[in-house]
């Protein structure tokens, strides 16, 4: 079955019994309301916890928590302006085009030249992170290190999941009332 439109390839299971949402990363953060709408999804804020088997878990992109990569943090406060994405929306499809590929040009060209330390999180900012919703659970992409990390945040033991990034192999995060676990399998 080839779908009508993209926003119909998230719709293509009929009735579900399940939501599903949306949380903006870094090359998707412009879809909005209407395409969440017509593909049957929600969009979900940049930082949201999740009552999981009485779990409080915060899930985010993870971005936010790079905060050492200072140059990476001044183009995101750029890119995520109101402003700066209604002007950007204004232009035709293909100047658009034509100035993501730039940017990601740019992008891949700035990281080759920086060290992995600098576009990990931040410990500090993990935990003030998680402090702050009162979490000790915290489920994340962005960096694309798949693993789980054990900490402290609210003066407790605390986990960080870190998901992959889908290039040879795919990462989820399955959670029961028992476990919480990442898991990785073939695309």
């Amino acid at each position: 079955m080839i779908p009508a439109s993209p926003a119909s390839l998230f719709t293509v299971t009929g009735n579900r019994d399940f939501l599903i949402g949306k949380l903006h990363g870094n090359r998707d953060f412009l879809i909005g309301k209407r395409f969440a709408r017509e593909s049957g999804m929600i969009l979900l804020p940049q930082e949201k916890v999740l009552d999981l088997y009485g779990r409080n878990v915060l899930i985010m992109h993870g971005d936010t928590l790079c905060t050492d990569d200072a140059g990476y943090q001044a183009f995101r406060a750029k890119v995520h302006n109101p402003w700066v994405q209604r002007l950007f929306l204004t232009l035709p499809l293909f100047i658009r085009r034509r100035i993501a590929a730039r940017m990601r040009a740019g992008s891949k060209a700035a990281n080759s030249s920086k060290s992995l330390d600098i576009m990990d999180v931040n410990a500090q900012t993990v935990v003030a992170e998680m402090e702050k919703h009162r979490v000790q659970w915290l489920i994340h992409g962005h960096t694309h290190r798949p693993a789980v990390h054990e900490l402290s945040a609210n003066d407790q033991p605390a986990f960080r999941v870190v998901l992959g990034a889908w290039h040879h192999e795919g990462s989820m995060v399955k959670v029961t009332p028992d476990n919480v676990e990442l898991i990785a399998f073939p695309l």
